[in-house]
């Protein structure tokens, strides 16, 4: 049971957010700008595209929608922000896309073909891979991205697991995965070829289901990575070491069935999406977290993923029960929810981008 919860419901959401973000409560107003918004669509199979105005409001672009795979589970931008992949997880595929100065995407390639069960997408630190995680397979397929965004299959990195997450850590030297059934994280050295080489030890224990979303960030007193556990309803910290090995820190509770997390600074917000409501915690510069007054808001239904404007003035939240797109204010105190805001979107939306 345990395992089909993580297939039906967990696995689709797990989210990396680097440090880059600016926090909130800086104090320093940001102007926003325009920026373009796409939102995954897992019950329709497409892309839902938004124009993201300065004042935060969102409208559609010229083309709405454009088709991906079947069940598509994940999504991610290339590192200059020009091209878009899918994992698509039923057809065993990755949809290639490029982003037009308009926002709109046009498919460069067809599908390409990948293991079984693509659930998780990555990019290498030198923006030359893309990996993909197979929930039924021993391997991470690696992929070649060339000078005009289109993919060739480069090889796989064997794995003694199934995989359901790839990770960068923010130096870009090492790469966390995610096992599927041993409840593990495994720990790995970069190479400029694309391959990983293991650290030792290979891999760190973790809590039940560490199959949540995944976050690392960047604080004056080291690196950090954040595991939310979709079974024990918590979020471990890890402490980045020199070598690259993690370090477990602490715990601290979430809501039930955590299934978002986005990093803003020195705080983070986890969106569970069994007790409708967004957990909300500070960021300590040792890489604690503590949870915020209030410990969370009430986030529709069952909210999934989420993002942040440029400016850090709006957070928006995916609810993949009324297949809505919910806003929220940012602010030193949290959030605040925008309860005038709702804009429609596809059926089961799973994830949220931002360019």
């Amino acid at each position: 049971m345990k395992h089909l919860l993580s297939k039906t419901l967990i696995l689709i959401f797990t989210i990396l957010i680097f440090a880059g973000c600016s926090g909130g409560g800086s104090g320093q107003k940001i102007v926003g700008r325009d920026q373009f918004v796409y939102v995954l669509s897992r019950g329709d199979s497409k892309i839902y595209q938004y124009h993201l105005s300065k004042d935060g409001e969102l409208s559609p672009l010229s083309a709405p929608t454009i088709n991906t795979g079947t069940m598509p589970s994940f999504m991610i931008m290339d590192s200059s922000q020009q091209y878009l992949y899918v994992a698509d997880e039923y057809d065993n595929t990755i949809s290639q896309f490029k982003i037009g100065t308009d926002g709109v995407l046009t498919e460069i390639a067809s599908a390409i073909a990948t293991e079984d069960t693509p659930v998780h997408l990555a990019l290498s630190p030198d923006a030359k891979f893309l990996y993909a995680s197979s929930m039924t397979e021993p391997n991470i397929t690696r992929f070649s991205i060339s000078d005009d965004g289109t993919l060739s299959l480069s090889g796989f990195i064997p794995y003694a697991d199934s995989s359901l997450g790839i990770h960068v850590s923010p130096s870009g030297e090492y790469v966390y995965v995610i096992s599927h059934y041993n409840d593990s994280i495994a720990q790995f050295r970069w190479q400029a070829d694309g391959s990983f080489q293991p650290l030792s030890p290979a891999s760190v224990q973790a809590e039940s289901c560490p199959s949540g979303p995944v976050g690392v960030t960047a604080l004056k007193q080291g690196s950090f990575l954040y595991a939310a556990s979709c079974w024990t309803d918590l979020v471990e910290s890890f402490a980045i070491e020199a070598d690259g090995t993690l370090t477990k820190k602490a715990t601290v509770s979430t809501g039930v069935a955590p299934q978002g997390l986005l990093i803003s600074g020195s705080q983070m917000f986890v969106a569970n999406s069994g007790s409708s409501d967004i957990s909300l915690y500070s960021i300590q510069q040792d890489g604690s977290l503590i949870h915020q007054s209030p410990t969370s808001v009430a986030a529709g239904i069952a909210p999934v993923g989420m993002t942040v404007d440029a400016a850090n003035t709006f957070a928006y939240v995916l609810d993949s029960a009324t297949d809505q797109i919910m806003r929220y204010k940012l602010s030193i105190y949290g959030l605040v929810k925008d309860d005038a805001f709702s804009i429609a979107t596809g059926g089961y939306p799973v994830q949220i981008l931002m360019k």
